[in-house]
């Protein structure tokens, strides 16, 4: 169908809804004659983003996802789909665990990202930036080198951090420990792991 006009007797064929049509005809006109998408996405909003993502990592706490972290990150390989924002934090409640499949999955998103700023009509691309344009693809590639610069600073805080649940569990096997050695020192040890 190259070089023909998409138009709607065109498309009757197809038993379409007419909104259908509508927009299958308005994507043919966002089209140049090269097949190359001309509308641009809009920018990830970078400042936000890693704002989000430094309170996660700062405050050892997934509640600071904003929904602008979340659409992010969600879509980068290594991360697992999730009904929607509060299954993705009930997942990663454990920050570390987070941290490490943001470790896993930075560096091909990066790698990606810099692909698609190189994708230009210089070099002879038929859909530079990969189809989402210049300002997308700039502010992906600039938020992608932004959590990788966060967790370089923040990743051994992150990971060497205990919860208190791992507090607890130490106590509780420091307290087998003794029970098991002086079987006598029950009430005492047992008081200490309720007062704790």
């Amino acid at each position: 169908m190259a070089g023909k006009q998409i138009t709607n007797s065109s498309l009757n064929i197809l038993k379409l809804p007419a909104y259908i049509k509508l927009y299958l005809i308005q994507l043919a006109d966002t089209r140049g004659g090269s097949g190359q998408n001309i509308m641009e996405m809009k920018p990830r909003k970078t400042a936000s983003i890693l704002r989000s993502i430094e309170r996660i990592l700062k405050h050892n706490d997934m509640n600071h996802l904003t929904k602008d972290a979340y659409d992010f990150v969600n879509i980068m390989g290594g991360f697992i789909a999730h009904y929607d924002i509060n299954g993705f934090i009930a997942h990663y409640s454990d920050v570390r665990d987070f941290v490490k499949d943001l470790q896993d999955s930075i560096p091909a998103e990066i790698s990606m990202r810099d692909r698609d700023l190189n994708e230009t009509p210089e070099r002879g691309y038929s859909k530079p930036y990969n189809g989402y344009g210049l300002v997308y693809c700039q502010s992906a590639y600039n938020t992608a080198k932004g959590i990788k610069t966060l967790l370089e600073k923040y990743t051994d805080t992150v990971l060497n951090n205990t919860t208190l649940d791992d507090n607890r569990l130490a106590l509780l096997s420091e307290i087998t420990k003794r029970v098991q050695a002086d079987p006598r020192g029950n009430a005492d040890l047992l008081k200490a792991l309720f007062t704790n």
